[in-house]
């Protein structure tokens, strides 16, 4: 065997193994690809799950909130409500008297 033979032996040993060597970076790179796809679609997944419980997170202090609200409003309307009763009890009184005082002549 002379040189040039030699030299091509190890030129194609040289060529098979870069071939070898780039069907392992596209199987990896086919799994790496597969991952980080997976790993996406996991996170996208856990941002909907903490989207949606904020979502709910936020309409239940709203509830809270507004429930609390209204008992306040109802709290105001009653104690309001009481004062004009009371208002209208004493001018019912006054008026009473006042009707007593007219038919008694004076």
């Amino acid at each position: 065997m002379d040189e040039s033979e030699r030299v091509l032996k190890i030129v194609r040993a040289v060529e098979d193994e870069l071939k070898l060597l780039e069907e392992r970076v596209v199987s990896i790179r086919a799994i790496l690809e597969n991952t980080v796809s997976e790993a996406v679609s996991d996170a996208s997944r856990e941002l909907e799950r903490l989207v949606e419980d904020e979502r709910r997170r936020a309409i239940d202090e709203a509830e809270r909130e507004a429930r609390a609200e209204a008992e306040q409003i109802r709290r105001e309307y009653a104690e309001r409500s009481e004062k004009v009763k009371a208002r209208l009890a004493e001018s019912r009184e006054e008026l009473i008297e006042l009707v007593i005082k007219a038919l008694m002549g004076g």
